[in-house]
């Protein structure tokens, strides 16, 4: 995971993890669905705003 404050924060408000096909082992992380609460909780988050 290249941004790990990045990943944090998505698994914090409502992300996951999936297994990474294209890279057989390795695992890539998604933010919440955008236009809700948790899309909006992990953008403050990732971007600095508390």
């Amino acid at each position: 995971m290249n941004d790990p404050r990045a990943c944090n924060c998505a698994l914090n408000n409502g992300g996951r993890l999936s297994p990474d096909n294209h890279r057989p082992g390795r695992m890539r992380w998604h933010s919440p669905k955008r236009g809700t609460g948790a899309h909006m909780a992990f953008m403050n988050c990732s971007s600095g705003i508390r």
